[in-house]
Formats: structure tokens, C-alpha cells, sequence
């Protein structure tokens, strides 16, 4: 924050309330759990909006190395390979669906 400040931005932190939804259900399991919030959310939360603010021309492949980096370094083993072996049967065919 004082960084974006220095550089002349004007920054407003983001209320706790708007990342309830990185915060795991009371209900989910400690096999789970690490999976649904914190640092995971947040990921997801950050290629979703990279994606959901490409273009037409380049959300493929922006969708490409996505997949590339879920495939090689997610730490959910489970979730990875849901991902990759989603994209690999859609080859991101829909990604253009996006705007």
C-alpha cells in the first residue's frame, strides 16, 4: 500500500467483508478446508479476473498459460488435475465465451 501510495495511487483497502467467500464453510473438512480460502482463493480469484479482463483475441491464450501453471505448480494435487484435465477435454474451445 504505502508503494501504490508513493507511486501517486490512490488506494482504499478492500473490506474483509469482500473476501468472505475465500473464508472456508464451517462445515468443511481439514482435508479440505486449506483448499477453499486464504492464499488458494485468492489464486483463483486472481486468474478469473486476468481472464474475465482479456479480449476475444488473447483470452486463449491467456487461458493457456493458466492451465500451464495450474498443471505445474498448484498445490492441490486433486484441483489440478480437475483443471487440466477439464481445459485438456474443452481445449478451452469456450474461452472466447467469456465476454
Amino acid at each position: 500500500e504505502k508503494a501504490l501510495k508513493a507511486a501517486g495511487f490512490k488506494t482504499t483497502p478492500v473490506p474483509d467483508a469482500a473476501w468472505r467467500w475465500c473464508t472456508p464453510p464451517a462445515n468443511a473438512g481439514s482435508e479440505v478446508a486449506p483448499a477453499l480460502g486464504g492464499y488458494t482463493c485468492g489464486l483463483w480469484l486472481l486468474f478469473h479476473t486476468t481472464l474475465a479482463n482479456s479480449d476475444r483475441v488473447s483470452a486463449p491464450d491467456v487461458l493457456k498459460h493458466i492451465r500451464g501453471w495450474v498443471g505445474e505448480f498448484f498445490g492441490c494435487s486433486y484441483c489440478a488435475a480437475h483443471f487440466v484435465d477439464y481445459y485438456n477435454e474443452n481445449g478451452g474451445a469456450r474461452v472466447r465465451d467469456h465476454i
